[in-house]
């Protein structure tokens, strides 16, 4: 069985390499590495870090300027139901300033923005990005 760190440093990864027992742990940091060969015992433990798209990061790309008011309030995620983001929007509406950027796309997509656009007006802001597809269920109840 291999694990793979992801929990980050702490309970849970304690219990997955004392209780779960392992064949091999992967650590996605040198400390995370470290601190796994402290608690294990007959297991192999690797560093593999995350893989990063420097041209993502590269600093010569300059910024989108979407000339948002401030305060700022930014929500990332897919836009399905269990994620919540109804809320977000509805605790935005309690706010008297802020705007609220969304990233994301999914099923309620439609719906949210609707919702953004009639509770918070011009303080809503959607903003896709890289969205999978194909998520084999529909919006209920938004």
């Amino acid at each position: 069985m291999l694990i793979s760190g992801h929990a980050g440093i702490g309970a849970d990864d304690k219990v997955n390499l004392r209780l779960g027992k392992p064949d091999v742990f992967v650590a996605l940091s040198q400390t995370a590495f470290r601190w796994a060969n402290t608690y294990a015992r007959n297991i192999k433990i690797y560093f593999i870090p995350n893989g990063i798209d420097l041209k993502m990061f590269n600093p010569s790309i300059k910024p989108e300027n979407l000339n948002l008011a401030k305060p700022l309030v930014l929500c990332v995620g897919a836009l399905l139901q269990y994620k919540r983001i109804v809320l977000v929007i509805k605790a935005m509406a309690k706010m008297e300033k802020a705007t609220l950027l969304v990233i994301g796309d999914g099923p309620e997509k439609e719906c949210l923005e609707n919702l953004g656009r009639k509770l918070l007006g011009d303080r809503f802001m959607p903003h896709n990005e890289c969205a999978p597809s194909g998520y084999g269920w529909i919006l209920q109840n938004c």
